[in-house]
């Protein structure tokens, strides 16, 4: 008995195996771990699949479809406003007939919507900084010594002064 807890003692005892060496000349690339390579591999098809539907659609809906896909025996689009859901939804029967023209296997037809949404470049939603921003811009300019950089943030300072009075 005494024999079997000097080896249990040993084991605990023991110092663990060392890892496996491993490169460490910097990150793992994306493409080369698995899970990310299988996700993308996912969307590609996904968007191959999207790009065979939309086509098929006919004009005026073809237009407003963001996305298109088949999960399980459900056709899903993706459109831009609850009107052309609607128009999805009275369409049904000739876009389950453009989609098993595809060779798919499809029963029903949902829509979902996702809006359009606007860009960020957008003058119209550009507000020009408060007068306390301003006034910071400036005292930083002040620091800085590169007079490019120094004309950029006084300019910026500026553009508060034309909004207040306008």
């Amino acid at each position: 008995m005494p024999m079997s807890t000097n080896l249990l003692n040993h084991r605990l005892l023991s110092p663990a195996r060392p890892l496996p060496p491993r490169d460490t000349h910097g990150p793992t690339p994306l493409s080369q771990c698995a899970p990310i390579a299988d996700l993308a591999a996912r969307a590609r098809e996904l968007d191959h699949l999207s790009r065979q539907i939309i086509p098929l659609l006919h004009a005026p809906l073809r237009d407003h479809v963001r996305h298109a896909g088949v999960r399980n025996d459900r056709v899903l689009l993706l459109v831009e406003s609850p009107a052309w859901a609607t128009r999805v939804r009275m369409d049904q029967s000739r876009i389950l007939a453009a989609v098993r023209s595809l060779g798919l296997a499809a029963t029903s037809v949902a829509a979902k919507v996702m809006p359009i949404q606007a860009s960020d470049g957008d003058s119209a939603t550009v507000q020009p900084p408060s007068p306390r921003a301003a006034q910071h811009m400036r005292a930083a300019a002040m620091a800085i010594s590169d007079p490019d950089l120094r004309a950029l943030f006084l300019e910026m300072a500026a553009l508060a002064d034309h909004s207040n009075t306008t």
